[in-house]
């Protein structure tokens, strides 16, 4: 746990070398945020692997740069020619 002026960030080890990391707020509590951190690495840690986030990571840039392009069209349309 790294204490900071904004609040905590707690980090803990899923698998393979791999870290969850956490920022709460000054007034979280903190005992409540490294218990819901360990539930969810004993249930989930095991699938986490490191292809599967980078799947991931993949598809949430994908999107980004989806929505970015949709934004980008849906501005235009509006703007004076």
């Amino acid at each position: 746990m790294v204490a900071m002026d904004e609040g905590s960030l707690f980090v803990m080890s899923i698998s393979d070398g791999s870290l969850l990391g956490v920022h709460g707020s000054a007034e979280c509590d903190m005992s409540v945020v490294a218990y819901h951190m360990a539930l969810f690495v004993g249930r989930a840690g095991h699938v986490l692997t490191p292809e599967l986030r980078s799947e991931l990571r993949k598809n949430l840039e994908g999107a980004d740069d989806t929505e970015g392009a949709a934004s980008a069209e849906h501005e235009s349309a509006g703007s004076p020619r």
